[in-house]
């Protein structure tokens, strides 16, 4: 595996671990929804904008889509809130189950039977979730009705983060789960994330279960074993591996911390 396609995955993993993060609280809220859905992210390495893309030569246009990388995603929701988040990239998936009851957060993966647990072990607070999806549009924004997706009916909104403008449809039906976005740089270049499957039904049981014969890991002996660097990197993209490591490391400690403090 080359270093671009190592710092593409990681900046795709640690992303989404980080929006699942941000929010995880408000999908506790989801409480009475079940859902299962099926994503596909396309994006470009490096990006291009629709303009240069336009003015590229056939051939450089097929060089260029032969470097698009394409990210599978499955999210999915029982009734009680527990929720699995499957993402499948380059053959390698890696899966974080919420286990809302218990109040932890299980990584696993399908390559070996290693996971990393974190959570504190106290339930998340529920709250009814509204059907104009309020907890997921800021207040300042203006929310509007869209055309179906898939055949649910979304809402629509509008944001502008910086250099980036983003277009997001929400499902109200599907716990307000976002089914289609639009990510367009000041340059014309585009992230791509749209359904390709929806429906009303919690994920299979077996998506919440740990492998068999699991092993725990530290998150930074988790990802290492998946995701070794190759020789020949730079010192810098080394160190930023490695602070992230600890700084999961750390986060990992003071769960188990929490944890055993809880059970005494």
């Amino acid at each position: 595996m080359t270093l671009k396609r190592i710092t593409v995955l990681f900046a795709i993993v640690f992303a989404a671990l980080l929006f699942s993060a941000v929010v995880a609280k408000v999908r506790a809220q989801h409480v009475t929804v079940s859902y299962s859905i099926k994503i596909r992210e396309v994006y470009y390495v490096p990006p291009v904008s629709v303009e240069t893309f336009a003015q590229m030569s056939p051939e450089k246009q097929k060089l260029q889509l032969a470097n698009a990388s394409v990210r599978e995603r499955f999210e999915g929701q029982r009734s009680n809130g527990d929720h699995v988040t499957a993402v499948t990239f380059e053959g390698l998936t890696t899966t974080t189950i919420k286990l809302h009851q218990s109040g932890l957060v299980l990584l696993v993966n399908n390559k070996n039977s290693d996971i990393s647990t974190s959570g504190t072990g106290v339930p998340t607070l529920i709250m009814p979730v509204t059907p104009e999806c309020k907890a997921f549009v800021p207040s300042n924004l203006v929310a509007d009705s869209a055309d179906t997706i898939l055949g649910f009916k979304t809402i629509h909104v509008h944001m502008v983060f910086g250099n980036m403008t983003t277009e997001s449809w929400y499902a109200p039906a599907l716990g307000c789960q976002e089914v289609k976005r639009i990510a367009t740089r000041f340059d014309g270049a585009q992230t791509t994330f749209e359904a390709v499957e929806a429906s009303i039904n919690p994920p299979p049981d077996e998506m919440f279960e740990p492998p068999a014969n699991a092993v725990e890991r530290k998150p930074s002996e988790f990802w290492r074993a998946l995701t070794p660097l190759p020789s020949g990197h730079s010192n810098e993209a080394h160190d930023a591996v490695n602070q992230n490591y600890l700084n999961q490391d750390a986060r990992y400690e003071r769960d188990r911390a929490a944890r055993k403090q809880g059970q005494q």
